[in-house]
């Protein structure tokens, strides 16, 4: 009886630590889910003022190829704006 006793006792707490494990993994991937989301949206925020920032120095008539080189966007994206 002791035996069997003690078999259910191993069992439960090798099922309760799995099930820990599964617990831990799901927050994980939670996480890294939010992570990529607010990596995302901070990428287009960037990508939004550095053309604005094209905008205005085209507005101000400085050359496409300076404009390129202090917003990292190309010479196709800046004349599209």
């Amino acid at each position: 009886m002791q035996a069997v006793s003690q078999f259910f006792r191993e069992e439960r707490d090798f099922l309760f630590q799995r099930g820990e494990a599964r617990g831990a993994e799901k927050e994980r991937m939670i996480a890294e889910a939010k992570i990529r989301e607010e990596r995302t949206k901070a990428e287009a925020k960037m990508r939004e003022e550095k053309c604005a920032i094209a905008r205005a120095m085209k507005a101000d008539g400085l050359p496409i190829a300076k404009i390129s080189k202090f917003t990292g966007l190309t010479s196709d994206e800046i004349e599209g704006l």
